[in-house]
């Protein structure tokens, strides 16, 4: 698939680590919600998940953890609006089933991004779906979207925090498992289960799914692994 051009509109610093970039293409795209594209800057690409709705055609957001030990994400720091940068794709299959009436969104950290598109695209198709998001983070600081969670009507929102205790809390504590997912998803069986973030993670939540006993063919999930490539 050939590379396409896009202009970076908007940087928006959503964490002290995260930013979203906002690049404009120059020529028509267009994907399904959940999948993601190959960045390139610097003689090298990576993999990002799109964490625009699809139905935005005009541009597509890429959200990004920019952390001390971040090696290529540094890259996009030299980074100015208006630059030009080269984008392949769209790829993947973490696209929402047909078959999805409700939905859990389960995101830890920046994986979270991974799963934005998806929940905008149920709530636009199917705007009575029962839809619960939960999202994990080390500290109540790095929580991504947290006013706009606030705002939402139309979903149920979970918090939980790894690393952190802080006073009048209201949500979750320590990692996602089974227990928590009994607490907080209506009627578990009656989901699709969207998953995005580190491996060890996603691995967890599968498991935890499982025992359960929700079915395997109700469960999505993308494993962010850096994926890499040289241009």
């Amino acid at each position: 698939m050939p590379s396409l051009k896009f202009r970076l509109s908007n940087i928006t610093q959503e964490t002290p680590e995260v930013k979203t970039f906002r690049f404009e293409p120059l020529e028509p795209f267009t994907f399904e919600a959940g999948q993601f594209v190959l960045l390139r800057v610097g003689g090298e690409a990576r993999a990002y998940s799109i964490s625009s709705p699809a139905y935005e055609h005009k541009f597509i957001d890429l959200t990004i953890r920019i952390g001390l030990e971040s090696y290529f994400p540094k890259k996009l720091e030299v980074l100015s609006v208006g630059d030009i940068v080269e984008i392949d794709g769209p790829y993947g299959t973490f696209t929402l089933d047909p078959a999805t009436q409700n939905a859990v969104f389960i995101g830890a950290g920046v994986g979270i991004a991974g799963l934005r598109s998806l929940w905008s695209e149920l709530l636009r198709v199917k705007p009575g779906a029962r839809t619960t998001i939960i999202c994990s983070a080390r500290t109540s600081g790095e929580m991504i979207w947290h006013e706009a969670f606030d705002k939402m009507r139309n979903a149920k929102v979970i918090y939980t925090l790894t690393r952190e205790q802080p006073e009048r809390w209201l949500g979750e504590l320590g990692r996602i498992d089974a227990e928590m997912i009994k607490r907080n998803v209506k009627d578990v069986l009656d989901n699709h289960y969207y998953i995005c973030g580190p491996p060890e993670m996603v691995s967890a939540v599968e498991e935890a799914l499982i025992s359960l006993g929700v079915p395997v063919a109700q469960i999505k999930a993308e494993k962010w692994g850096g994926i890499s490539g040289s241009v």
